[in-house]
């Protein structure tokens, strides 16, 4: 039991140990050779059971309703772990666990050797779902956004009772993880906005009764850039609980602030490292640099339907160079890039080998 929230109990989620960990790939890259980014983001549906307020995809979701067929899928991740992509992460875009081909998906990308992680809204989860998610996957975040069934119900618009569906489902993972002797991580996502931030302290006790191993705080961006006062009360409230209040799950949000911080200054550098290391299949199939440009036209390397992954990867880092990060919208990944580029640049000095994280990137 610690007082307040450590900071030691946070590489789980450290974005600089993240960004020190990829300067070798980094540097092959800016010397002009080829190098397999770190990561492969999959959002394998845009198709979702809830409606969230914050959701950046939403718009994306609204035009139409995509299903990756499972057949490229599958022959883009044999590609990709030919190129050497050696972890995973799918997420959405949609809800994953409501793609028809999930079971295929997990128990494929497991066989051909990934490291998998998921992001889930836990609600679409029945029995042999849960096995084969803690059978499969390194970590798996349920993105739980609230600590009562009230304000779950208003952020998520869906009846109140999801929200009890979706502890129970929490209970079950960890209970099975137990049984079947996995070492899955089990952690809880809130993504903190206006109707939440007041809940931090309650969803890290929520998370103790539920035996989560941690919690991860982000500040919820799909609206836009923070309104201010709300940032303010924000950083107001993380600053009270760290100083008053004891939790034994470990959590990140004793960063809380300065990563909101981060999202709200202006670039200091130019290169955005992660468009080079993170890319992203949408649902249509089309691939992007990044989580947030998903659904930008201009930055669309091609479409793995259409060709293989890694020449679209190829063509991308011959060019990712002039991706200028300034041009881009607020960004929650801009301490893994300020990191990354003081690095590149021999401010930093480090042994990447002694860094180790469980997040991916």
């Amino acid at each position: 039991m610690s007082r307040g929230i450590e900071k030691s109990t946070l590489s789980f989620y450290d974005q600089q140990a993240k960004a020190f960990r990829q300067i070798p790939r980094l540097r092959i890259l800016l010397q002009s050779n080829f190098a397999a980014p770190c990561m492969l983001e999959i959002h394998p549906t845009n198709r979702c059971d809830f409606a969230c307020w914050f959701c950046r995809y939403e718009q994306f979701r609204k035009e139409k309703s995509f299903d990756l067929p499972f057949s490229p899928l599958r022959q883009t991740l044999e590609q990709s772990r030919r190129i050497d992509v050696a972890s995973m992460l799918i997420s959405g875009g949609g809800e994953p666990l409501v793609y028809p081909w999930i079971s295929e998906l997990l128990a494929v990308s497991s066989t051909l050797g990934f490291r998998i992680g998921l992001i889930t809204n836990g609600h679409n989860m029945p029995r042999g779902i849960q096995e084969l998610v803690v059978e499969t996957c390194d970590w798996v975040r349920i993105s739980l956004d609230a600590s009562n069934a009230e304000t779950f119900s208003r952020i998520k618009r869906v009846h109140t009772s999801a929200f009890s569906r979706v502890l129970q489902n929490i209970r079950s993972l960890i209970k099975l993880r137990s049984e079947l002797n996995c070492r899955v991580t089990v952690g809880l996502g809130f993504l903190v906005g206006q109707f939440n931030f007041r809940e931090m302290a309650d969803v890290l006790r929520l998370a103790e009764q539920l035996q989560a191993d941690n919690v991860q705080f982000r500040m919820a961006e799909g609206q836009g850039t923070p309104n201010p006062e709300i940032v303010r009360q924000i950083c107001s409230t993380t600053r009270s609980i760290l100083e008053s209040c004891e939790f034994s799950v470990k959590t990140n949000l004793a960063q809380l602030p300065d990563r909101i911080d981060s999202i709200l200054e202006s670039r200091r550098y130019r290169l955005c490292c992660v468009s080079a290391s993170a890319p992203v299949i949408a649902a249509d199939g089309s691939v992007y640099p990044c989580c947030v440009h998903v659904g930008n036209p201009s930055l669309r390397l091609g479409n793995m339907i259409e060709k293989s992954f890694p020449d679209i990867w190829r063509e991308w880092v011959g060019r990712w160079m002039k991706l200028e990060a300034i041009n881009c919208p607020p960004c929650s990944y801009n301490k893994f890039n300020e990191t990354a580029n003081a690095a590149l640049n021999n401010d930093y000095h480090f042994a990447s080998a002694a860094i180790a994280t469980d997040d991916f990137i």
